[in-house]
Order: C-alpha cells, then structure tokens, then sequence
C-alpha cells in the first residue's frame, strides 16, 4: 500500500455508525493490529460507494469507510490508505470538504497509464484506527464497477492497446486512437471534466433507437418540433431494412452513455442528441443555435445532381450562427458511386488513386463544411475512404471487422438497436465469434463491432468538438477549424509514423505517356502546417484539442478567428490562357478585391479558405477529339470520359502546390448540361471547389495564385475566361 497518500478523516456520526453497523460492515477489532477482509462477510460491495466517481476522466470517487463502535467509543480519528489511487478528505479539484464519514478517491493520470490493465482496476483500501486495529475492503473500478461500461474496453478508438477481442486476423496497433481520455481528465470555467456536457448535436442521419439502453438519457427535444424531428422506428422498419439503425450507430460514437453499467461510452458522452432525418429535414430548422450546437452528417451526397445554392444559404447560415456542420467524406476510393457507375472510367483503380472527385455537391464545398476522412485501427487510411483537397481532418473509422479472411482488421464498436439480436437480421455482427459468445452475449446483444466507414470518422471528429464545445462555449467555426487542424496529428508526430507514404504517381497514356502525379503526400504549407489529400492536417486528437480550446484566447490565430472571415476576389481580366488549344491552360489570379466594400484589400490577408470558380469550365465543341465529344448530359459517357482525364493544381504565393482535381478522379459536372437541367444556373453561377492546403498563409491584393489545369481533351479557354476567378475568405493583417 502507499502510504504517502494517507489523510486523517472525520468519524462518521452515530446514526450512520449504527446504519453500518445493522447492514454488517464492521472492521476488525483489537488492538493488536490485526487484519479483516469484509469481502468474505459481505458480499455487495456498492455501499461503499456514497457516490460513483470515474477511473478515466479522474472524477472522484465518495467512498463511504466502515468504522467500529471502538473507533466512535474512543473518538479516534481513522487513517484510510489507497494500494494505488489517491484518497483525500477534500475533493482534489473543488476543494469541497468530504461529507462525515466518506473519502474522496480518484486514480492519477500518471497512474492510470503505469496501471496492469487501463481498463479495470481491483482497489484494495485500509482502514487503519486509533487502537491499532485495520479493515481492509477491495473495490472494483472501471469496467468491472457496478457502473462501469463493460464493452469500453472493445473501444480501440478511445483507447488502443492492442485489444483484439474482434477475432480479426490483424490487431489494432497501440497509441493508435482519438487520446480522449486526457481530455476528459480537463476541467472547463466551471469546474465540471470536459464530457461533453451542455452541448446539443444535431444528428442528420436515418433516425436514432432512443429506447436504446445507452441513448436513452442522451435524448433532448428542440424548442421548434416537426415531423422530422426525432422520428421514430419500429421493429417492422428495420426488418424491412436494417440500414435504419445507421444513425443509431453513429449516435452511440458521438455520445453512448458513460457510467451506467451497460455497453459502450461516446467520445461526448454527457452531450444530448437529437435525430434529424437526412431525407427530409428542413435545413432551416439546423441553424438556429439555441437548438443545435452542432451537427454530424455521416451520409453521402456526392454529384452534382445535388448542387443546391439554397442548402449553401444555409449552411452559411449555420456557419454565421456558430454550428460547425461536420461531413463523412465519402467511401469511394476505390469505387464509383454515381447513379451510373458503369459509365465512369476505372483507370484509377490500377493507378491506385481515388476514383472520384468529391467536390461536386453541395454538401461538400465551402468553408461552412468540415469534412472528416477515415483512419482504421493500425494507423493507416481507411481502404475505402476519400481523399482530396478539400479534407480537412481525419477520425477513426476501422476497417470492415471480421470477416475469418487474412486482410480483416477491425471495425468500430458502438451502439446498434434496442431488439435481441435474433428478433431481426443482425446482418454483419451475426454468426460472428464476437456474437456468438455466450460469456458476452447480454453485454453485447444491443451492440455492434462491424461499423466503419467516413460515417464512423466524421462522429469521431464531432464528438472531439462537442469537447471543444464545452471547453469553450462561444467557440466559433473557424476557432473549431483552426483548433483541429493545429492540434492533428500528422506523419512527423511521434508514435504516428503510420501516416507516412509516398506520392502516389503513375504514367498517363492521355497525357503522351508521361508521370502523373495524382497525391503529392504530405508537405508543410507556408504556414507551418502539415497538409495531404489523403488525411487533410492529420488525425484529430482529443487532448491537444481541448487544450487548444481552453487557451484560445492566448493563440492569436485563434483568438482571431472569434470574428467571421471577410470575402476577398481577384479582379483581374482574362485570367487564362493556352498555346496548345486549350489543353494546358495557366491561370494566374490576382488584384484581389474585398467583396464587403468592393475597395482593395488590407496589405495582408490570412487566409481561412480559398476556392476557384469552375462554372464556366466547358470542353471545345469546335475540335475533334473523339471520345470527348460533349455529351447530352452529365451521366453520359462523353463527360465522364473527360472530366476523368482532368487535373486541377494550384499554387498560392507561398509557394505550396495543391492537387485540387486529380487525373482519373472522376467527376460528372458539366456546366452546359448543368444549366439545361437548372435554368437558374449559368455561366456566372458560382461553382467553387476548393483546397484547405493554404489554410493560414498570407497573402496580399498583388499576388498571384496560379491555377494548371491538364486536359486531353481541348478546353474552351474563351468560355472558361467568362467567369473562372479566386474567392478568398481571410482576415485582413
């Protein structure tokens, strides 16, 4: 036992002596020092328990301590020692005196890491007494307490040691996981461990099981009700199509109960939820503030078919009101999902590039969307998870589970629906080891390990900013933005060098045979930060993000981003041109304007965000280029076939180069077939696409960023010239 931890404790008083005494907790008597296990006289161990702390967030423990009526009767005062933790007669964080005959216990951090397992912990305490009489009494902590959460240590994401109770034929690698629990250990303005609590998530999803066991008490009601609003689902549903259970899965990452006795924990696990379903949500309902503090969208809206301006008003809307919208980036590496796939060139698949460019919806574009990739559980890129210029942060999503094949690796446990499995399909976690065992069969029944996916990322970077949230609550979008992406960690982190990896290269024939780049990897932008398409700036980390957070205002990026970026244009004529008939075109932008005043621009500007306006990017009707001829519409093979054989790259002043649209990345926009379909759509619509890579460089009014764009087949440069410029929102210096 340690007994440097020991402090002197009031005696309880007698009413409570003589409750313990009737319900059998008396110690060991004498005064020859000697020694009494109370487990063997008495077997529930939750009276000790005045109030229930937690292991992982270093919440203390009130441990109520037996005493005998030779202690009162002498009025000697108890010494309490714990073999591992901390005992005191204050709360360590208040400072509050400890109520009569309890001990506030808790587990240090340094501790916690150094502990067997950091799962669960058997305490043993001892009651030492002025006659030189002890008690001894053992108490389990973590997992194995009577509120502890059985299945968190399944949890890889929260905490990866290695576990592999999946029967995966590869195991998660250990130290790869979000680092929540250092974060929850924070306290914010008020004392209270950052949990989440407070913060509203808006889960635009199928719906949520909120009679499920661990989401039940998560539930809360906005001030406005609709139809669509926390919509329910029965038995029949989901027998009909298991996909409803989907926002249930992703709701259980986001902000699982803790502390309950049963099944998982969320990465925010004392913020509320409410379900918004994805296909008809009024979107006006999300950006009000009072309502919704932000909002998880783990679902996939990737062509152009869903170009909508009125949902970028409101995700403008929400992006003014303070509401980070948080976006999966789409599950198409190696895949093409449009309505049409089969008209789509597969050229990517055998140059091991992403099969599609991911910014052609609305739900994808502009500083008002944060977009979450996918990490699986040995460090790496997720096999199916997007990439591109526009990512900006990656969470943790797994792989596909088991699948009794070499290559399976896992997936995300979390929350499933409130039903035995054998009442529906259980498709996916049935028939599986992790299922079919019978020693964890209640305490996984309502549960799945099979869940992945950018749908499983981008709750993993929501819950992380439902703590930043709660850290600090007039956090706005761009502090949200900054303080993920400053805190990520990337290939040159330690212990992460799982993130490495070579450019991705390969030799076009389009292109006359010569070496193409389509993802350059990792590099430093001119502010300092580390950026790729494949991970944006790296891999969120829970603790380094709420630090951030409570010392916003210290950072004077941060700290600057409490005001809302201003919008600046370039303004210069003719910005393209060509020598070869529009197949290597330059573009260099600049005489940058501020759209708020239509006057030049500070000296500086810090850049927030940057896109380029592509609405007049048409391909040459006038030139014979077979298989490039312009099609009828956006699905038909003409457009596909050339949009694919398309690469965008940008350079900013500092000098960074960004892949905005590589080679083979297939794309279905097409703005004359856009503007049949939509008459309001033309030429000077804006359509941008963006890249996050310059996020935080400087730049002035006179500076040029210069856009390539290579294309086998011809572009009209005439057209493309009509209305192609950069919007820059930024803050002036």
């Amino acid at each position: 036992m340690n007994k440097a931890h020991i402090f002197r404790l009031q005696l309880l008083s007698v009413l409570l002596v003589s409750a313990l005494t009737a319900c059998g907790s008396g110690g060991g008597g004498g005064s020859g020092g000697s020694s009494t296990d109370i487990r063997g006289a008495e077997s529930d161990t939750t009276q000790y328990f005045a109030e229930y702390g937690d292991l992982y967030s270093g919440k203390p423990y009130l441990i109520r301590y037996p005493v005998t009526a030779e202690s009162v009767k002498s009025a000697d005062t108890p010494e309490v020692y714990a073999e591992y933790g901390e005992v005191s007669s204050v709360h360590p964080f208040t400072g509050e005196p400890a109520p009569s005959g309890t001990v506030y216990y808790y587990v240090p951090e340094n501790k916690l890491n150094s502990m067997p397992s950091p799962y669960s912990l058997t305490e043993k305490f001892t009651v030492e007494y002025g006659d030189g009489s002890r008690n001894v009494f053992t108490l389990e902590l973590g997992t194995k307490s009577p509120d502890g959460d059985p299945l968190f240590a399944e949890q890889w994401h929260l905490k990866n040691v290695g576990q592999n109770p999946y029967s995966v034929k590869i195991s998660p690698v250990e130290g790869i996981d979000l680092n929540v629990i250092p974060a929850w250990r924070m306290t914010d303005a008020n004392g209270e461990h950052i949990t989440g609590k407070g913060v509203k998530i808006a889960v635009l999803d199928t719906g949520i099981d909120f009679r499920h066991e661990d989401l039940s008490d998560r539930k809360y009601e906005p001030s406005v009700r609709a139809s669509f609003i926390n919509q329910d689902f029965t038995l029949t549903d989901v027998l009909y199509n298991e996909t409803m259970l989907h926002g249930t899965k992703v709701a259980g990452i986001m902000a699982a109960t803790a502390g309950n006795g049963k099944g998982v924990r969320g990465i925010a696990y004392d913020a509320k939820l409410t379900a918004y379903h994805k296909d008809n949500t009024n979107f006006a309902y999300l950006t009000m503030h009072d309502d919704v503090h932000t909002i998880n969208a783990s679902i996939a809206m990737d062509s152009s078919y869903v170009y909508s301006p009125e949902k970028e008003a409101f995700f403008e809307a929400m992006f003014e009101n303070g509401i980070p919208f948080i976006r999966a980036a789409g599950n198409e590496y190696g895949d093409v999902s449009f309505r049409d796939g089969t008209r789509y060139p597969l050229n990517c698949v055998s140059a091991k590039a992403d099969c599609q460019f991911n910014q052609t919806s609305s739900f994808n574009r502009g500083r008002y969307v944060i977009i979450a990739g996918a990490l699986n559980s040995m460090g790496t890129k997720s096999s199916y998870g997007s990439t591109g210029s526009h990512l900006w942060v990656t969470g943790m999503a797994g792989e596909f589970g088991y699948n009794g094949k070499q290559n399976s690796s896992a997936a995300i446990v979390t929350t499933k629906y409130s039903h035995e499995p054998y009442e529906y399909q259980d498709l996916r976690d049935g028939k599986t080891p992790w299922r079919d065992d019978k020693d964890k069969y209640k305490d996984r029944r309502y549960y799945t390990h099979t869940m992945n996916g950018t749908s499983s990322g981008a709750p993993s970077v929501t819950g992380v900013s439902a703590l930043i949230l709660q850290a600090k609550p007039d956090v706005t979008v761009p502090q949200i933005r900054y303080i993920l992406a400053s805190t990520a960690n990337s290939d040159t982190t330690p212990g992460w060098s799982s993130l490495e990896y070579s450019a991705v290269e390969s030799r076009v024939t389009a292109y006359g045979g010569s070496m193409v780049t389509h993802d350059p990897g990792w590099f430093n932008n001119g502010a300092g930060l580390r950026f790729s398409n494949r991970y944006g700036f790296g891999v969120v980390n829970a603790a380094k993000a709420v630090s951030k957070a409570l010392y916003c205002d210290e950072d004077e990026y941060c700290s600057r981003r409490s005001e809302l970026p201003s919008d600046y244009v370039s303004t210069n004529d003719t910005p393209c041109s060509s020598d070869d008939g529009g197949r290597n075109i330059t573009c260099s932008f600049t005489d940058f304007e501020s759209m708020d005043n239509n006057g030049p621009v500070s000296p500086i500007i810090e850049i927030e965000d940057i896109a380029v306006n592509v609405s007049s990017l048409v391909y040459d009707d006038d030139t014979d280029s077979g298989k490039c001829i312009q099609a009828a519409n956006a699905v038909q093979e003409g457009i596909a076939h050339a949009n694919s054989l398309l690469q965008i790259e940008m350079k900013s002043p500092d000098g960074t180069m960004s892949l905005i649209k590589s080679v083979y990345a297939n794309w279905d926009f097409n703005a004359r077939a856009m503007h049949r379909e939509r008459p309001s759509f033309s030429y000077d619509t804006d359509f941008m696409i963006y890249t996050s890579a310059f996020y935080a460089e400087h730049a002035s009014a006179d500076d040029s960023f210069i856009l390539n764009i290579r294309s086998a087949c011809p572009v009209d440069v005439d057209n493309l010239n009509r209305s192609i410029r950069v919007k820059i929102g930024g803050y002036a210096l």
